[in-house]
C-alpha cells in the first residue's frame, strides 16, 4: 500500500528580473535554489509538486517555463538567450510550462494556477542535498517591472 503524502509546504520565489524586454528563449534571472532545508524530515527524500501559483503585477501574462534540476547547473545570463550544456542538462528533471491562457487578470495583477498533483511530477533528492534548482525560460516577449514575477511552489512530501 502506498504511503499517503502527510506534510505540505509553500516555498516563495521573486525572481531579479530585467526590466528590458526579453525575447522568446531568453533565461529569465540566473538559476533559483529552491531550497527545502529544515523542512525535510529523514528519512523522506521525495515529494510531488502539486501547484505553482503565478502572481504577476506587471500583468504581461507571459508565457515561460520552468526547467527543474536536482543539482546546481551553470548560471544563464539575465535576458540572453538560454543554453543549458550537456553536462547540466543530465541534472534536468523536468519542465512546467506557464502560457498567457493559463493566466486571469485579477484587477492590479494577472494570476495563473498551475495544479499539477495529478500529473505526478514526482520530485526526488540525492542523498545529503534538500535543494532543487529552477531555470526559467522566456518563451514571450514580456517586459517586466522590478519585482513584479511572484512564483509560489507547493510541494506534498512522501
Amino acid at each position: 500500500m502506498a504511503k499517503a503524502q502527510t506534510e505540505t509546504f509553500q516555498i516563495n520565489i521573486i525572481p531579479t528580473l530585467d526590466t528590458s524586454a526579453y525575447a522568446s528563449g531568453d533565461a529569465m534571472d540566473v538559476k533559483q535554489e529552491i531550497s527545502f532545508s529544515g523542512q525535510i524530515q529523514d528519512p523522506v527524500k521525495s515529494g510531488i509538486i502539486a501547484s505553482i501559483a503565478i502572481i504577476d503585477t506587471a500583468q504581461q501574462s507571459a508565457a515561460f517555463d520552468m526547467e527543474f534540476f536536482d543539482q546546481s547547473i551553470a548560471d544563464q545570463t539575465d535576458n540572453a538567450a538560454c543554453n543549458v550544456s550537456a553536462a547540466d542538462a543530465l541534472k534536468w528533471l523536468g519542465r512546467v510550462s506557464v502560457t498567457a491562457a493559463d493566466y486571469k487578470d485579477i484587477g492590479a495583477a494577472h494570476c495563473a494556477i498551475l495544479n499539477l498533483a495529478d500529473a505526478g511530477f514526482h520530485i526526488r533528492f540525492p542523498d545529503a542535498q534538500s535543494s532543487l534548482y529552477m531555470q526559467l525560460v522566456s518563451r514571450d516577449t514580456p517586459t517586466y517591472a522590478a519585482d513584479s514575477l511572484k512564483i509560489r511552489i507547493s510541494v506534498l512530501m512522501d
